[in-house]
């Protein structure tokens, strides 16, 4: 995978980045597996939830991969990943309703795993391309050394 910042991650086409055609197949795959279950069609707030998190993924991903600037890209990466352990999440939930089974969803899961790792991964080549900012913690002191302990007087340790 190529992976210059020309627009979109030195991949011209969003149809070409693998995390998300697998976002894209997790979702259409549980808009099927919701159609062919007519409980779990009828449960609209349950449906809502779901539909929501899967759309989220294949978003951040798409938006992510459009950003210029590596930090801007992972932080939606990251985003496309809580969405998808949301949806995930729902989809189980769906079993634990009675909408459908776990052997109707193992497949469905597998690809939202598998986009999970295509994810990840992505994030993970992004991590040399972000600038390292120091700690707040530390900006502003000469000597980032250790801090010593003080009591509840602000009498350290070396006063004592």
């Amino acid at each position: 995978m190529v992976l210059a910042f020309t627009g979109g991650m030195g991949i011209p086409n969003l149809d070409e980045l693998h995390a998300y055609l697998l976002a894209v197949d997790f979702k259409l795959r549980v808009y099927k597996l919701i159609d062919e279950h007519p409980q779990a069609k009828r449960d609209y707030l349950y449906v809502r939830q779901l539909f929501d998190a899967l759309g989220s993924v294949e978003a951040n991903i798409a938006e992510g991969w459009r950003r210029w600037v590596a930090g801007e890209v992972t932080q939606f990466l990251r985003y496309g990943l809580a969405s998808l352990e949301e949806a995930k999440v729902r989809l189980k939930d769906g079993v634990h309703r009675g909408y459908f089974t776990m052997e109707e969803c193992r497949d469905t899961l597998t690809i939202g795993n598998r986009c999970g790792a295509a994810t990840m991964a992505l994030w993970k080549s992004l991590q040399p391309f972000i600038k390292k900012r120091p700690s707040r913690r530390l900006q502003g002191r000469k000597n980032p050394g250790p801090k010593r302990a003080t009591d509840a007087l602000g009498q350290s340790d070396d006063n004592m």
